[in-house]
């Protein structure tokens, strides 16, 4: 589990051919929202940014990986 507060980024670094970035996904949505200038390997490509954007929990998934994000003010 990682804990961040409202508009704290973080960068998330996967191997993209087991993790493709287009299957990444954190539910439910509105928790986190993707940083578009925070895809330094460009688009479709690790690593990227999110940013904390309302309060509340969600699951980070792709394939076999997960991660809990929390949320709080």
């Amino acid at each position: 589990m990682f804990s961040y507060h409202l508009t704290d980024r973080f960068t998330v670094f996967l191997d993209d051919t087991k993790y493709p970035v287009k299957d990444l996904e954190c539910t439910p949505e509105g928790i986190i929202g993707y940083v578009s200038n925070g895809s330094l390997g460009g688009l479709d490509h690790y690593p990227i940014m999110f940013e904390a954007v309302a309060e509340g929990t969600c699951r980070l998934e792709d394939h076999d990986f997960h991660a809990d994000i929390v949320v709080s003010p």
